[in-house]
């Protein structure tokens, strides 16, 4: 069967490096990626790819297609009107000490509405620190690559962000040690700390926060993972995953507060510097 996934990730990387031998892509797909294909079948992938015009392979190298470049700058171009502008985005409507709520029926749904969120503040506050509060790693643990990645394509590139987890278990040492500390500062609190310690993420970006309480159950049933789990061993992503996709009533609050961010900011640094 065409995995989806797979084109997505050749198209990422080629991106940012060209003139690789399909061996040498293969090999970045499977291990940045974090992707599981066979050889033959990534060269089948790659074959289909160059027939539609996405991939060209002159004397072995692969690169993008112009068509296909093309297709994608206009893509940005379009798609930037219709998302970023004043009148449809979220950010530019939401007014001084305004919030909205989005709500799901799980948490991992509710995930892609969260990351959605933070993918436009992170472009909107472009070379700013973010800052992110999490009591445990319930998502870095439950979709490992795809939290990762998406945590830190949104750090800025110029300075270091801050990733507080309001634990330390032998869970929430090893998932803060999943985070490339090229892009970010992560500590793992064993002390009293000035969020709860149970249920809850918060995302600080410019003025922006992005907050969650985990439902009560749901909580719990990570709650019972974190107090148990004290080896590698004991860690299953799709344990993980199948909590996040847990039917339960759930929401994310987008709150616009300069002052409020600001406070929020700096009780995270704090744990940082003592």
């Amino acid at each position: 069967m065409f995995n989806a996934t797979v084109p997505y990730a050749v198209i990422s990387v080629v991106s940012k490096q060209k003139d690789l031998s399909v061996q040498a892509l293969y090999e970045q797909v499977c291990t940045a990626k974090g992707i599981s294909v066979s050889l033959p079948n990534f060269y089948k992938i790659i074959a289909h790819m160059i027939d539609d015009q996405i991939l060209i392979r002159p004397k072995g190298k692969v690169q993008l297609h112009s068509l296909f470049m093309r297709y994608l700058f206009g893509l940005t171009e379009s798609s930037a009107k219709v998302y970023l502008s004043h009148e449809t985005n979220i950010l530019h409507k939401l007014g001084l000490w305004q919030q909205e709520i989005r709500e799901e029926n799980n948490l991992y749904d509710l995930n892609v509405i969260r990351m959605d969120l933070l993918g436009q503040l992170s472009k909107l506050y472009e070379w700013e620190q973010t800052y992110h509060y999490t009591s445990h790693p319930y998502f870095l643990l439950g979709s490992p690559l795809k939290e990762k990645t998406n945590l830190e394509d949104l750090m800025s590139t110029e300075k270091l962000s801050y990733y507080l987890i309001g634990n330390n278990t032998f869970l929430d040492r090893y998932a803060s040690q999943q985070l490339s500390a090229d892009k970010c500062q992560t500590v793992c609190a064993d002390k009293e700390i000035p969020f709860p310690e149970q249920g809850y993420t918060v995302d600080i970006i410019g003025e922006y926060i992005v907050e969650c309480m985990l439902p009560k159950n749901i909580s719990e049933h990570f709650r019972l993972f974190f107090d148990t789990i004290v080896g590698i061993e004991g860690y299953k992503p799709e344990l993980f995953c199948q909590v996040l996709k847990m039917k339960a009533p759930c929401s994310v609050k987008l709150i616009h507060s300069p002052e409020h961010a600001e406070k929020m900011k700096m009780k995270i640094q704090r744990e940082f510097s003592s």
